[in-house]
Parts: C-alpha cells; sequence; structure tokens
C-alpha cells in the first residue's frame, strides 16, 4: 500500500500532466518550467533535511556488501540499479550548489536570497487573506496583493532557473523516485524492521548516521512546498492576467494530512490549506 501511495505521489509531485502550457505564449511555458523545477528542487531539499540521500547510500552499501538481507526480487534490483548509476547521479556538493542557487539555502556566492523572502510574502499573504474570509468585513490582504505576491515569487524562480537547472532539477527528480522505489520497498523494510518508509528513513538515520531526524515535520513541508508550486505552474498565465480568477478568498474546509494531498489533483482549497500549513511553521 505504501508504495502504491508513494507512486502516486512522486507521480503528482514530480510529473507534468495537468500544467498549463501555452505555446502562443512564449512567457507561459518558461515561468511553468521553472515552477516545476522549483518544485522538484524544493522537495529534494526538504528530503534532505531527512537525511534521505545518506540513508539510501548506507543502504545500498550494506546491500553490496551483503549485510542487507535482500533478495532478487524489486527492492534488491532498485538497489542494484541504484549503485550502478552511481556516476550518473548529482553529488552531494552539486545537490547544494542547487539548493542555493535556486531556494537560497546555502552560502554560496550566487545564492538567491530573495527567494525566502518572497516565499513567506506569497504564504503569509494567502494565509492572511484565507483567514479574513472567516471574519465579515474585514480585508487585510486584497486579492490583487496575493496575485502580486505571487508574480513575484514566480518571477524570482523564472530568474534562476535556466535551462542547465531545469535539466538538473530533472536529474534530479530521477534520483528522488530511485531512492523512494527503494525505501518503499517491502523486502527492504522489512530487512530493516520498518513498518513503513518514513520510519525506515528515522530509523537508519539513527542507528547508522547518528542523526535524530523529525520525518513527519520535512514530509509536511515538502508535500506543501510542492503543492503551493505545482499550483503556481498551473497558473503561470493567470499571474499576469487580472480579467482571470486567481484565488477563491474561501478558507478550505478540512485541513487532510498533506501526505494525501499529492495523490489528487492540486485545487484552490489545497494551495490555501498548504499555506496556511507553512505559515504555522515558521511561527
Amino acid at each position: 500500500m505504501w508504495r502504491e501511495i508513494l507512486q502516486r505521489i512522486v507521480s503528482r509531485l514530480f510529473g507534468t500532466n495537468g500544467a498549463h502550457r501555452d505555446d502562443g505564449d512564449e512567457r507561459s511555458p518558461t515561468v511553468t518550467a521553472a515552477l516545476q523545477a522549483a518544485q522538484r528542487i524544493y522537495v529534494a531539499y526538504q528530503l534532505e533535511q531527512v537525511r534521505l540521500f545518506d540513508v539510501v547510500d548506507r543502504l545500498v552499501e550494506d546491500f553490496v556488501q551483503g549485510t542487507l538481507p535482500v533478495g532478487r526480487g524489486a527492492g534488491g534490483q532498485a538497489l542494484d540499479d541504484y549503485y550502478s548509476s552511481r556516476d550518473l547521479r548529482l553529488s552531494g556538493a552539486e545537490r547544494r550548489d542547487l539548493y542555493s542557487r535556486t531556494l537560497g539555502q546555502g552560502e554560496s556566492p550566487d545564492a538567491n536570497r530573495e527567494f525566502h523572502d518572497l516565499w513567506l510574502r506569497f504564504i503569509r499573504s494567502v494565509s492572511v487573506l484565507a483567514r479574513a474570509a472567516t471574519v465579515p468585513g474585514r480585508e487585510d490582504v486584497s486579492a490583487a496583493q496575493v496575485r502580486e505576491a505571487a508574480r513575484r515569487l514566480a518571477s524570482n524562480v523564472s530568474g534562476r532557473a535556466d535551462s542547465r537547472v531545469v535539466l538538473t532539477a530533472e536529474r534530479l527528480d530521477g534520483q528522488v523516485q530511485a531512492m523512494a522505489r527503494i525505501v518503499s520497498d517491502h523486502e527492504v523494510l522489512r530487512a530493516t524492521g520498518s513498518a513503513d518508509m518514513w520510519e525506515l528513513v528515522e530509523r537508519v538515520a539513527e542507528s547508522r548516521l547518528g542523526a535524530t531526524v523529525n520525518a513527519a515535520r520535512y514530509r509536511t513541508l515538502a508535500d506543501a512546498g510542492a503543492t503551493i508550486l505545482g499550483w503556481l505552474s498551473e497558473r503561470a498565465e493567470t499571474m499576469t492576467d487580472p480579467e482571470r480568477p486567481f484565488l477563491p478568498v474561501d478558507p478550505p474546509r478540512n485541513r487532510a494530512p498533506c501526505l494525501f494531498w499529492l495523490a489528487t489533483a492540486r485545487t484552490d482549497g489545497d494551495v490555501v490549506a498548504a499555506c496556511l500549513t507553512l505559515a504555522e511553521a515558521e511561527e
């Protein structure tokens, strides 16, 4: 079951199905591709915080040395494929450079220092608009301000996501999907004594890396961030068209667990809920 859920999540996280593309508008495909690349990079960065890349490296190391009791089934094949493709994957240094250039996470001279403030501005503007909708007559933030916050965020991302970044994000996507196949495999889970992939990550991080990680927190951040960036990528054109609706003011009725948001289409209610989640995480 977990593997099926994860495959749906990965498909929604990194797929392009349903993303808006208008070949008649030269701007929209560029902004859409940039936001999709940022989505992939943002999720990978959050998975980096739970040491997923390091955890998978340890699992592969154990498999190669014959100390991980996994047979020749899907799990063994996924581990072998990952090991065999080691020269094609992004290194830790390459990933850190990507996080810095696009998300401003890091100390490189080329870091995107504006991203964090623009990201928070959009999240908070949506959150304020949604909360104000529950109070008659209150309007702390207008829909036009939310649109402008979205436009500035998208402009920042597209300004950083050149062709190299977009292509590198696709490579990173492949690496994340390969890791997902490993940590969700039932035989690998059984070999590590884990009930699900998140328990596996926490267990191996503690036993092999000496690290205590909060998988639930960063899973939530990854899901919420991917929901927001995916939703923005599908509305690239409406950001610059004031005549087209952009975001409803009604807040979502339910705050569903983030893990399952990405198994379905990204709705306006989903993005509001995601912004509320991230706004609370920042408080």
